[in-house]
């Protein structure tokens, strides 16, 4: 019996002694577990070992980053103030960008249109970042409807819900915890609920709702969560039919207009990405939605504007022509998006699969994202800061799956460690040259994985150049650095980053 085991034997017959207050590791706290205080593992985090990515930690007194805290709720606070002032990304009605109060009461069962206004406001300053596909200016227009929840005016619960938890970021964090505490568990009872309801949007909205889910989810660590709400998406995504818009073997239903069957190609797409994101996060599940045998894909590429641009009359194997090398009109950032997206998913399992396919594989994949580099617009391009920071999450996840399809090479490959070091670079300096361009500094989560991977190759590295007596690539700690200094400033709202930046600073 071990010591932990023998504390707990001894103690079965009293009353379970109350730990004094602030003495729970981060951990259980993080996770509102009860705590037994054990050093130097807690019970908890001992059954838990190799889930988090933290360490069982104790602090003693006030700790130095209790410092740093403070500074980053300061800078919330400036954010915000400037916020107000400057409104979001999306056009909100005359007299309408004031941030008003958090909600109440009973206004967290009605979410009245006059007290959500802020929060539609701080989302709309990163929607784009996180996977909102609707069409903004209606979203916010119907979003403002004075009606009751649940109106067909208004958008579904489930949506307003899950946008008015993201909008919440936006919050001193202490006001944050409380309203997320809140408003969560109604985003997941209503996401059940409005399926089954009588709201004419109801599938678009309840997909676009869990896709938010999966992205807050991801956000904040928490990836059984998230993969599950992803997996949701993907459900409604196939059940709607979504891949086969403009099929020639589908009878075209009457969308509305351009702007309403924009939205559904959107979603589309974005669920494609959004399900390889997480087989970034999670590399022993490679099988995603669009995997099923006989699993067609006519949809459309997106465009970037449905109310100018003219989509094809149909549309035909999209994803199999891409990755047959076929031109297409795929040059929307989503769908240079979703394209980089699915040749990640694509090197990673070329990683997996060693064999006598396997170098064909390499070789298509490898050409797959040569030629889509030469597709990507210049960052330094004229562009607006959100389009710019859209492109460089494109850019990050391009170098990254550069770096999952040559690593397996590295060891035996001095080209292959070459090509990995260079990209793990690349990244480092699009994370220095082209910070966030929203006031929250909210980024798409997923460039917090890109990053940690790109920082692991350059310190392993450094490592090695120490362990062989070489001497040290001064630009190898200079991107290791920069690649620090963008995570700790784009951490602020992302639990998820913060735990990363942890480990990676253990690792140093």
């Amino acid at each position: 019996m071990s010591s932990r085991e023998s504390t707990h034997s001894s103690s079965s017959n009293c009353e379970t002694v109350r730990l004094p207050r602030g003495s729970a590791c981060l951990n259980c706290k993080r996770r509102r577990v009860r705590c037994d205080a054990q050093r130097p593992i807690c019970g908890p985090c001992s059954r838990f070992r190799g889930h988090e990515l933290d360490d069982c930690e104790f602090y003693e007194g006030h700790p130095p980053t209790i410092q740093v805290l403070e500074k980053k709720e300061e800078d919330l606070i400036i954010k915000l103030e400037y916020l107000r002032r400057q409104g979001g990304s999306c056009e909100m009605p005359r007299g309408g960008t004031s941030c008003g109060s958090p909600l109440v009461g009973e206004e967290f069962k009605t979410l009245p249109a006059g007290k959500i206004q802020g929060l539609l406001t701080h989302f709309c300053a990163f929607a784009s970042e996180i996977g909102f596909f609707l069409d903004p200016e209606r979203f916010i227009h119907s979003a403002l409807q004075n009606c009751n929840l649940g109106h067909h005016s208004r958008p579904c619960p489930s949506l307003l819900y899950a946008v008015c938890l993201w909008g919440s970021r936006a919050f001193p964090y202490h006001v944050q915890k409380s309203f997320e505490e809140t408003v969560l568990p109604y985003a997941l009872h209503f996401a059940n609920e409005d399926l089954s309801g009588t709201h004419p949007r109801r599938c678009l909205h309840v997909m676009q709702a869990e896709v938010l889910l999966s992205m807050f989810f991801l956000n904040n660590g928490q990836m059984v969560e998230g993969s599950y709400h992803a997996n949701a998406a993907a459900s409604l995504a196939i059940s709607t039919k979504s891949n086969i818009i403009r099929s020639p073997s589908r009878a075209q239903r009457s969308p509305g207009d351009l702007v309403d069957e924009g939205e559904w190609i959107d979603g589309f797409w974005i669920i494609v990405a959004l399900s390889n994101y997480w087989v970034l996060v999670n590399e022993n599940q490679t099988f995603t939605f669009y995997d099923a045998p006989q699993m067609a894909i006519d949809t459309p590429w997106p465009l970037s504007n449905y109310r100018q641009e003219k989509l094809a009359s149909a549309g035909h194997k999209t994803l199999e022509r891409f990755l047959a090398g076929s031109q297409d009109d795929g040059y929307s950032l989503l769908a240079l998006h979703a394209k980089v997206s699915v040749l990640l998913k694509r090197a990673i399992e070329n990683g997996q699969k060693p064999g006598p396919g396997a170098a064909h594989q390499f070789s298509i994949t490898n050409n797959a994202l040569e030629q889509l580099m030469l597709t990507l617009p210049r960052l330094d391009q004229q562009m607006s800061p959100q389009q710019r920071q859209r492109l460089a999450t494109i850019h990050m996840l391009t170098q990254v799956a550069l770096i999952k399809l040559h690593r397996p090479n590295a060891r035996s490959s001095n080209t292959a460690r070459q090509r990995c070091i260079q990209a793990a670079r690349t990244i480092a300096d699009i994370a220095a040259q082209y910070p966030t361009a929203n006031p929250l500094q909210l980024v798409d989560p997923i460039t917090g994985l890109v990053c940690y991977i790109a920082h692991d190759i350059v310190t392993t590295e450094i490592r090695h150049a120490h362990e062989q007596g070489y001497v040290e690539d001064k630009r190898l700690a200079s991107a290791s650095n920069q690649i620090l200094y963008y995570m700790d400033s784009t951490g602020a709202n992302s639990p998820l980053i913060v735990k990363l930046v942890h480990s990676m600073k253990g690792a140093r």
